[in-house]
């Protein structure tokens, strides 16, 4: 077992830790939180397995006490895990909602560019049609005059 200077100096990091990843969480600083986050659990999983270890050593009453509350910080964590993977697709979905009008509205300007030159492209198919007629009507060969 340690030593109640060790671990109060432990306690005092895991606190310096937790305003780090607070002030990240505040920046929205993805990269540190993910960090932290993967840090957190090895911590979390080591200071279990200490547990554990003391564990043993105690009484049966004590025993159903920790098992007890070992479940329902496992159901915690597990319980956190999912709402976390929860907004995440929520997030994923939106944005693919976002992308997905953003290609209809990207598409539907394309169509309508296209539309636009296939009507000045007729029209100028026309206006030579038409100019060809008139030099028709003073006697002009089309295909001769430049």
């Amino acid at each position: 077992m340690k030593a109640m200077p060790d671990l109060l100096h432990e306690l005092a990091e895991n606190n310096a830790k937790f305003q780090n990843a607070t002030a990240a969480a505040m920046k929205a600083n993805r990269a540190a939180l993910e960090e932290r986050r993967t840090d957190i659990e090895a911590a979390l999983k080591m200071s279990v397995d200490d547990l554990e270890s003391i564990v043993r050593d105690i009484t049966s009453a004590s025993r159903a006490w920790w098992d007890a509350t070992k479940d329902a910080l496992a159901h915690q964590v597990a319980e956190t895990k999912a709402e976390l993977a929860e907004h995440q697709h929520e997030a994923e979905a939106e944005r693919a909602r976002r992308t997905a009008e953003d290609a209809a509205e990207d598409a539907a300007a394309a169509v309508a560019l296209a539309t636009s030159c296939m009507n000045f492209a007729e029209i100028k198919v026309i206006d030579a049609a038409l100019a060809r007629m008139n030099a028709a009507d003073f006697g002009e060969d089309p295909a001769t005059a430049s």
